[in-house]
């Protein structure tokens, strides 16, 4: 089976919420589970014998109030069940008539952890007698079933898509009415999965909502949602697709896949979209004091630690917060089977994931080596191939990325708290994913022949020298050093941009940027030695378009994928930019006066007479005027100056006057005169 729904980033919170459904017991909370799927033939696999849970939620709820309240409906339709009924603010909301073809199976373990017998909650709908746990379906047949198996529904969204003939909506026409499953509750924490089946011929699936006066806490994987397919015209929502595992505010938990950036620079390869692929996002909780010698080791990743997602927990309960492990995967009208090779590809690095969270702080900290160089640590969003179990893996022939050292680091940017979002860049997904802090980086250093204090220099075009260091962790003692394997650099990258419009590593490929390629670098063999060899590129020649300040912007990247960036926390919030050297260019000598006597000519010997000027520069200031020194950078224009002059022997005179700025541009003025006896 196929399904096309999306899980929507949205709690929506309702004090004394009000329906015929759901009695006024006391405040109460209304969470998004899922959004809609579009109505769509089952695969040919599935069957009553051979159900599929399409779309899965875990929570983990306290009911502590009594009686317990608890109600899954669809959203909430105008008076005709024409259309939503949208809130001021656009939303669906809650309390109108659910869809699901075929069953909504609820799952409860209590604070004993026995987990009750699933029970099949849909009533009032379609009834297939002697089919047991899925005999009822959250469908009536003769208005939606009748128009699904006739393909008048294909396609389209049962939230707002009319009943052929009818005013109504699929939801409110086909439908049953809200479902109570207080029933099913119990006072005190318990595990609630609420999961959707299919059991072949159609799936669709309207909105789903839970509103109850429990209060819900983390939630626990493995659990599932599944997406839009992805057509070769390709429709926005089809392009960016999010799946929600928690939308609770303070501990949302979610991933988004966005193929907007590769359809808008048409490098999506469209034979890979023949098929429709639909993706597929399952997680599961990773605990923190395993992930260095588990699933690290052996790696360059092997001193990182993984970052703690609030709203997901490990399976012994929400007080023992766990990091998230996701897995995004997609299946096909011809291959139900699920793996990241049926994901769509782009010839670029273009597609994007997103790992969306709520977690605790957590900062940096340099490495400071006995050999000398002090590494910078960086945050990281971690690709395994399909299965991993943890350490070095090795992605498939079938997945396109054969030969890329496993696990690569995809991350180009991190920004949060409030959420924390980090943004990761693959050609296409395959397929585990894990964010994390503490990425040993690259050292990368920029030298700027003939530079001056400053960072000055008098020509438009300068010759950069470039060095970049893997990370050589020998004789430290971080946890997992020993376990540090280095990567290889595979490029440096540079540009130069305006120093008050410096691009971010989130808008690559930045336009002009040069990648210098390190030729001796071997990605397609796994490195085992604990140091790997620097790389030196030739020097290169950077010019300038005019006179100003800029900011070279560079970064090593290595063949596990990890970027050199500078990631800078401030006031708790973190942003993500490139490392840069400053190079600010003055070609245009400073102007200096010519000098005024203090008095006409010819001069006696011995008589004093003072010559006035003065100097300005101003792009990078005047160092020199006449006699008079400057600190660099601290003044653009000198005022009027005076010095003696020659009067101590007789004769023709010149005197010449120099002046000099911060790039040692050089200027002179002169004046003649005439000394007598």
């Amino acid at each position: 089976m196929r399904s096309k729904g999306l899980s929507i980033l949205r709690v929506l919170v309702i004090v004394g919420f009000v329906h015929a459904c759901v009695p006024l017991l006391q405040a109460q909370t209304t969470i998004q589970l899922f959004s809609p799927v579009d109505t769509d033939p089952s695969f040919s696999t599935t069957s009553y014998s051979s159900p599929y849970s399409f779309n899965v939620a875990n929570l983990n709820l306290t009911c502590s109030a009594s009686p317990i309240a608890a109600t899954l409906s669809g959203p909430l339709m105008n008076s005709t069940g024409s259309a939503p009924a949208l809130s001021s603010s656009g939303a669906l909301q809650p309390g109108g008539n659910l869809l699901v073809d075929n069953n909504v199976i609820l799952t409860v373990t209590p604070p004993s952890g026995t987990a009750q017998p699933p029970v099949n909650v849909c009533v009032n709908g379609y009834n297939v007698s002697g089919d047991g746990l899925y005999n009822n379906s959250c469908f009536n047949f003769s208005t939606y079933g009748a128009d699904a198996v006739a393909g008048e529904l294909n396609g389209q969204n049962p939230d707002t898509f009319l009943l052929p003939g009818s005013s109504q909506t699929v939801d409110a026409g086909g439908g049953v009415p809200p479902i109570d499953i207080s029933s099913n509750l119990a006072a005190g924490s318990q595990l609630v999965q609420i999961a959707l089946s299919d059991q072949g011929g159609w799936v669709a699936s309207s909105t789903l909502f839970l509103t109850t006066n429990c209060t819900q806490g983390s939630v626990t994987g493995p659990a599932q949602v599944t997406g839009n397919p992805i057509t070769t015209a390709p429709t926005t929502d089809q392009l960016t697709q999010s799946f929600t595992f928690n939308p609770t505010t303070g501990q949302q938990v979610g991933l988004v896949y966005d193929l907007g950036a590769a359809n808008a620079a048409n490098t999506l390869d469209t034979s890979t979209l023949d098929d429709s692929p639909s993706p597929i996002t399952m997680d599961s909780p990773l605990d923190p004091a395993q992930f260095q010698p588990v699933w690290v080791a052996g790696t360059p990743f092997a001193t990182s630690s993984c970052l703690i997602h609030t709203g997901e927990s490990l399976t012994n309960g929400a007080s023992t917060p766990a990091c998230k492990l996701y897995k995004l995967e997609c299946t096909t009208s011809a291959d139900p089977t699920p793996s990241g090779a049926q994901c769509p590809v782009s010839t670029a690095n273009n597609e994007a994931i997103h790992d969306i969270f709520d977690g605790p702080a957590f900062t940096l900290a340099d490495i400071r080596t006995p050999h000398g160089p002090t590494f910078h640590e960086g945050i990281g969003f971690l690709m395994a191939a399909e299965p991993w179990t943890g350490g070095p893996c090795t992605f498939s022939q079938a997945s396109g990325l054969e030969g890329l050292p496993c696990p690569q680091n995809l991350l180009v940017s991190f920004s949060g708290p409030g959420v924390y979002t980090g943004d990761g860049r693959t050609t296409h997904p395959n397929s585990n994913f894990v964010s994390v802090a503490g990425v040993p980086e690259d050292l990368t250093d920029a030298d700027v022949r003939g530079e001056l204090p400053g960072h000055w220099i008098n020509r438009r075009t300068a010759t950069v020298n470039f060095s970049s260091q893997p990370p050589n962790l020998t004789g430290t003692t971080i946890p997992g050093a020993a376990n540090f394997i280095p990567s290889p650099i595979q490029s440096i990258t540079y540009g130069i941009s305006p120093a008050g419009s410096v691009p971010v590593p989130a808008q690559e490929p930045v336009p002009n940027d040069i990648t210098l390629v390190n030729s001796a670098a071997n990605c397609s063999t796994p490195p085992t030695a604990p140091v790997a060899p620097n790389f030196v590129p030739l020097p290169q020649q950077v010019t300038f378009p005019a006179d100003g300040y800029y900011l070279l912007h560079y970064y090593a990247q290595d063949c596990s994928g990890t970027q050199e960036l500078l990631f800078t926390q401030t006031a708790g919030n973190w942003s993500t930019n490139f490392f840069t050297h400053a190079i600010n260019v003055d070609t245009v000598p400073p102007a200096i006066s010519s000098p005024a006597l203090s008095t006409a000519g010819p001069y006696k010997v011995g008589q004093v007479v003072y010559a006035s000027y003065s100097c300005s520069d101003a792009t990078s200031g005047v160092v020199l005027c006449g006699l008079r020194t400057y600190p660099p950078g601290s003044t653009h224009a000198t005022g009027n100056l005076t010095t003696r002059i020659d009067t101590f022997t007789p004769g023709q005179k010149t005197l010449t006057l120099f002046a000099l700025d911060a790039a040692l541009n050089l200027s002179t003025a002169s004046v003649s005169y005439t000394v007598t006896k």
